[in-house]
């Protein structure tokens, strides 16, 4: 277009030289014939220094124009040009010595043909100038002119010379601001190259930066749906679907690594082709068929065919027969493989450089998916099977604890009729030896009724006999019995601090007596001297119980663990008393109550083991 248009610039440039040179030569002609046909000028004498002051005038400011031409700056000689052309129109009718209108009109016409028609028209003009000034100088020689002679002898060669120096100075203007002009146009032209230049590199620039940003935001997608899916079968579609439509591809599909076989199975791909493939099996020995799947995963690099059409690494694959370029990308943690990413489009050359980076990180977060989901799922596994052993150890220790029981308490009630002489007298020898055996017999079978508790309590299995208007005195006068003969040998005193009227409550008698059994026993164990003391007061909608000693106390370091089964501290270590499971079973107990079990303690000063029960039980 740019071209078409300087083509009609030049044509109709051309044109209108053509037509000014014309009417110049008309003018001229026209001039000629005034200058014949009026009376003769009166010639006024000019004065004789005038000429060569105007013509160095002149000259100077035609190098000042030049230079500043030179210098890019065309537009200074634009102004000293008009102001040159006046200069010579005056040294002209200076030197010619005539004022008449013909010979105002003869230079104008010149000077105007310089400015319009350009070089062509100077040098023509100035051709006629002087052929007509000679012509009408030998004219008048030869006796043809009727008028007054116009011209001396020396006045044609004056005219003529200053009329070629007007000329040539004309010219070498014109030639000074036609080569700058043609600079000009051509640095435009340049400049407008240059801006079309920058204009393309903006859009592509442009189209780069919308590129980026959606390659962005895929990655977002896909490090968003990495935290929050952990499922291979449900994370690996999503993800190759959310590729294919991301990058405007024509499949998507991922392939993993069986170390075991050494294949790369496909796992999940893009539309009913993806289905069909991965329901038919589709897998690719690692060190077997040549194609660019197995490339990426044998070499760890990305493999790309611009043009499947001249690959010869492109294996065809007949459910996808608009493939027209691949790339596989291998997703590797640690330099294990772990799959590769595959890559279809319909288009020739559609994977560039910039691409490639973008779909590595990809395949790399796409890798840390899977490598996340398969730790995931072995936890859930291991999970699995640690609730299922447990589940059997629970059971175990469930159907253990009623076997040991039913022949124990049977052996303890044989033993306690042997010992009371029932069957037969017995000596002191026998008596003592029957009692330490229902000793050991009734702490085994306490051991045992621990075991089975906690057993419950993991399994989340304990249930409460919850009775209506327990008798807490009742209850508290009955564990004092069982207590009583662990105070024997020992000089401590028991003190019990009961506020009267205390109020009837709702809950699980049994339990309630075993959480203060297994309390009032380790402060009596864990006491040599001083006292132990039982507190119980009302506390609005709850019952306050405390059980105070001045035994050892419990160091800080243990008070975060001696609530979890089997944990004793080092003191009940050296006793030798206990598995460690009265606290934790008491706290479950009062937990399921709906109260609250903590102690206090300060090594050397004793401890304070403090719960709650609800009056109305848990609700």
């Amino acid at each position: 277009m740019n071209t078409m248009f300087r083509k009609q610039t030049d044509e109709e440039q051309k044109a209108r030289k053509t037509i000014m040179e014309v009417a110049y030569l008309s003018a001229f002609i026209l001039i000629v014939l005034v200058m014949l046909i009026q009376p003769s000028p009166r010639t006024v004498d000019a004065p004789s220094h005038a000429p060569y002051i105007a013509e160095v005038v002149i000259g100077m400011a035609g190098l000042v124009s030049f230079i500043f031409s030179r210098r890019g700056i065309p537009i200074v000689g634009a102004y000293l040009a008009p102001f040159s052309m006046w200069l010579m129109t005056v040294t002209f009718i200076s030197i010619s010595g005539t004022k008449s209108s013909a010979a105002l009109g003869f230079v104008s016409s010149m000077l105007i043909a310089s400015v319009t028609a350009g070089l062509r028209g100077v040098n023509i003009f100035a051709a006629l100038s002087i052929a007509s000034v000679l012509g009408l100088h030998i004219a008048q020689l030869n006796g043809l002119l009727v008028a007054e002679p116009v011209f001396d002898n020396i006045t044609p060669i004056s005219i003529s010379a200053h009329i070629t120096g007007s000329a040539l100075i004309l010219s070498f203007l014109i030639r000074t601001f036609d080569k700058n002009l043609h600079r000009a146009l051509d640095n435009e032209k340049l400049l407008l190259e240059s801006n079309q230049e920058l204009r393309l590199l903006q859009v592509s620039l442009e189209q780069r930066v919308v590129d980026r940003t959606r390659d962005l935001q895929i990655a977002s997608d896909v490090s968003r749906q990495i935290t929050q899916i952990l499922s291979l079968e449900e994370l690996l579609p999503r993800l190759v679907k959310k590729t294919k439509s991301g990058f405007n591809l024509y499949f998507a599909s991922v392939f993993l690594y069986d170390h075991e076989a050494r294949r790369l199975v496909l796992e999940a791909g893009t539309g009913s082709a993806g289905s069909q493939m991965k329901a038919d099996g589709l897998a690719f020995a690692i060190d077997a068929v040549p194609s660019l799947i197995v490339q990426a995963g044998r070499e760890r690099q990305a493999v790309i065919a611009e043009d499947t059409s001249q690959s010869d690494a492109y294996l065809a694959i007949p459910h996808l027969p608009d493939t027209r370029s691949e790339a596989a990308i291998p997703m590797i943690i640690q330099g294990e493989l772990i799959g590769v990413l595959d890559l279809h489009s319909n288009e020739v050359g559609r994977f560039t450089g910039a691409d490639l980076q973008i779909l590595t990180t990809l395949a790399e977060q796409i890798a840390v998916a899977i490598e996340n989901a398969r730790l995931y799922q072995e936890q859930v596994n291991v999970a699995e099977q640690l609730r299922t052993v447990d589940k059997m150890k629970s059971q175990f220790l469930s159907s253990m604890s009623h076997e040991l029981r039913t022949p124990l308490n049977a052996i303890i009630n044989f033993t306690e009729i042997v010992a009371m002489g029932l069957v037969g007298p017995v000596t002191d020898e026998q008596k003592e030896l029957l009692d330490n055996s229902l000793v050991s017999s009734t702490h085994l079978l306490h051991l045992i009724n621990d075991v089975l508790d906690i057993s419950k309590i993991q399994a989340g299995m304990l249930a409460l006999f919850v009775e209506q208007d327990i008798d807490l005195y009742q209850e508290i006068k009955t564990v004092i019995e069982m207590v009583f003969p662990m105070f024997q040998g020992k000089t401590i005193e028991l003190i019990q601090e009961l506020e009267d009227n205390l109020p009837l409550i709702t809950g699980d008698k049994r339990r309630i007596r075993q959480i203060l059994l297994n309390l009032l026993s380790n402060a009596i164990k864990f006491t040599d001297e001083g006292s132990v003391t039982l507190c119980a007061s009302s506390q609005e909608d709850k019952i306050m119980f405390a059980v105070i000693d001045t035994g050892t106390g419990i160091p800080p370091e243990a008070l975060s663990v001696i609530f979890e089964p089997f944990v004793q501290t080092i003191d009940g270590i050296k006793l030798e008393q206990g598995t460690g499971l009265g606290l934790p079973i008491s706290r479950s107990i009062v937990q399921a109550h709906g109260g609250e079990l903590w102690v206090e303690s300060q090594p050397g000063k004793g401890s304070t083991f403090y719960f709650s029960l609800p009056i109305a039980g848990k609700k």
